[in-house]
């Protein structure tokens, strides 16, 4: 919690929450992604490894992860808890990059911790682009963001920009025993 907490005094907008997600939240993330046969996996915005240390446990062994995470102090602690991924310092939006690194045209899902409802329009707009040239057909975006965001601004440009982006989109139920309460984005790509 230290590690969230200095972070969001040094970075809020980098830094969604003073705490890390809850095992619930990363759980139905996870669920939703449905990743048991995927070939290709991504992560933005780890933070502090909740959600790799589960990827990690529900992909194949053949399956390709790697993760991106702009803050260095984020990718020490994701490696050190997640000593088999694969994380890199870098912004999301060089992520078609990284997909041609490791020889893959497209990835089967990407699941995100980026602080979407406070990022601003153009951000926005630029990596729901970028994602979804990087999904394959068929392919998934899951994303999360917190109850008391539900009618901001931010919020609601991020589902008219779904609407523009992609084909389908699955709103979980709120998961009340995350601090704060959350809820999921699934987006689908035909």
């Amino acid at each position: 919690m230290a590690n969230h907490l200095l972070e969001w005094i040094k970075h809020p907008v980098l830094t969604s929450t003073i705490v890390p997600d809850s095992k619930r939240l990363s759980r139905l993330i996870i669920k939703m992604a449905d990743i048991s046969d995927a070939d290709a996996v991504v992560e933005l915005g780890p933070g502090s490894g909740g959600f790799t240390e589960l990827i990690l446990q529900n992909i194949p062994k053949k399956t390709k992860f790697f993760a991106l995470e702009i803050n260095p102090r984020f990718v020490k602690h994701t490696k050190k808890r997640c000593p088999g991924a694969l994380v890199y310092e870098d912004n999301a939006l060089n992520l078609k990059s990284y997909l041609k690194e490791h020889r893959l045209k497209h990835c089967d899902c990407i699941i995100s911790g980026l602080p979407f409802t406070i990022l601003s329009y153009e951000l926005q707009e630029q990596l729901l682009k970028t994602i979804r040239e990087a999904l394959s057909p068929g392919g998934r975006f899951l994303t999360y963001t917190y109850v008391h965001r539900m009618n901001s601004k931010g919020n609601k440009r991020l589902r008219q920009l779904f609407e523009k982006h992609f084909d389908k989109l699955e709103t979980s139920p709120i998961v009340w025993k995350n601090v704060p309460p959350a809820y999921v984005y699934c987006a689908r790509k035909k």
